[in-house]
């Protein structure tokens, strides 16, 4: 966490947990709406590295388990697992292409949501997974991989990466 600043991390965590929990349910499509977290916690992994994506991860986890009310706990640690795992290929992508971008979002929206949901059946024995991936999960991924870019770009205005900060 040496160049980034930690408080307008948090706050950005913050401003997008409201966002992504009032405002964009105006464009959400069914119950589906683009995950701004899941990007902050992306862009932040891959720019920074393992441990700075786990604690972006934890971080945006307990956001979205207090303002959602599912069971608590389970985005901390499965936001926090992803950004850890994402943060290990930090020097193997390139945040600023958005080839990279969409396709790294889908995938790990794809993931997430069926580790998250593959766990959250574990607790409470909701649906099958099955019917969770085309209804939901699929649907999910698609929507947050649109929506990738221009989050990595406001993103990037408030934390440019190492090749364009200054000395």
């Amino acid at each position: 966490m040496r160049e980034v600043n930690k408080l307008v991390l948090i706050i950005t965590c913050v401003v997008f947990a409201i966002l992504q929990s009032s405002v964009l349910n105006i464009i959400k499509i069914g119950r589906i709406r683009p995950d701004l977290l899941l990007v902050a916690v992306i862009f932040y992994a891959i720019s920074e590295g393992a441990l700075f994506g786990l604690f972006v991860g934890i971080l945006c986890g307990f956001l979205i388990d207090v303002l959602s009310g599912t069971l608590f706990g389970l985005s901390i640690f499965t936001l926090g697992i992803t950004g850890l795992v994402i943060g290990s290929y930090k020097n193997k992508l390139d945040r600023d292409t958005v080839a990279i971008q969409v396709v790294l979002t889908f995938i790990v929206a794809l993931l997430w949501q069926a580790f998250y949901h593959f766990v959250l059946n574990l607790f409470l024995k909701t649906s099958s997974l099955g019917n969770y991936l085309f209804n939901l999960i699929l649907p999910y991924a698609i929507y947050t991989a649109a929506f990738s870019p221009v989050v990595f770009f406001i993103l990037s205005r408030l934390s440019p990466s190492p090749k364009y900060r200054q000395i």
